[in-house]
């Protein structure tokens, strides 16, 4: 794994950090919390998603192409609810976004329907449920994004339930 530099400036206080970009990531978060001690308070009532934990919980259910396309994985029949489906494909495109595979981290609902491979009627059904939970919403040009409550949701209620019924 290549190193990563950071310079960190607060003030009259300046650190740069090199090494692999984990440990630097985890430096830099040190660094803030010693220096701006507000963000972590803040921090307790934040709702976030860290990419890291999204690709270590998602790898085998979605997976991304170098060009960011999107592919959902899980081949056994029925193990994966239409809502989830669509739900897993609007993180991944969250994720590629995040990393740089795509320029948007939305899908429209024609995509959602080519991709999970049900006709469209059904896909937007489901993406009006999401909207209603809070869970994806409307972006600008009128495509569909996971909200970061979506995000959370998902990664702490529905994936633990589709590992169960894939027994993974």
């Amino acid at each position: 794994m290549s190193e990563v530099t950071v310079k960190v400036t607060y003030k009259d206080v300046s650190e740069t950090f090199t090494g692999p970009a984990d440990t630097v990531w985890v430096s830099v978060n040190r660094f803030f919390a010693k220096h701006l001690p507000d963000m972590v308070t803040l921090s307790k009532i934040t709702l976030t998603v860290d990419v890291k934990e999204l690709i270590d919980d998602l790898h085998d259910l979605v997976k991304i192409e170098h060009d960011g396309s999107l592919y959902l994985t899980v081949s056994k029949r029925g193990a994966i609810r239409d809502r989830e489906a669509v739900m897993l494909l609007l993180i991944g495109a969250y994720t590629a976004q995040k990393i740089g595979r795509r320029e948007r981290g939305s899908l429209s609902l024609d995509e959602l329907s080519m991709m999970t491979g049900k006709p469209r009627k059904l896909v937007s059904t489901r993406l009006s449920e999401l909207c209603a939970a809070r869970l994806a919403e409307k972006d600008k040009e009128r495509n569909f994004v996971a909200t970061v409550f979506g995000l959370r949701q998902f990664i702490d209620e529905a994936l633990p339930r589709i590992r169960r019924r894939l027994k993974v």
